[in-house]
């Protein structure tokens, strides 16, 4: 479960990440430290839905 946190690190490291897809890498971030395994997974299906949106996964 790891190529859109893969692909969101690497738009977050040339300055590229959308708003959208840093509000909810951060959620997922969050609640995945926090433990909240569905939310987490909920969050990395919407980091998912964004990026695609945005053309990253082409």
């Amino acid at each position: 479960m790891s190529l859109f946190l893969d692909i969101a690190t690497g738009l977050i490291a040339v300055g590229s990440l959308s708003t959208a897809a840093a509000s909810w890498y951060s959620a997922y971030m969050q609640a995945s430290n926090a433990g909240n395994v569905e939310e987490a997974n909920y969050c990395y299906a919407q980091l998912g839905q964004c990026l695609a949106e945005e053309g990253h996964l082409n």
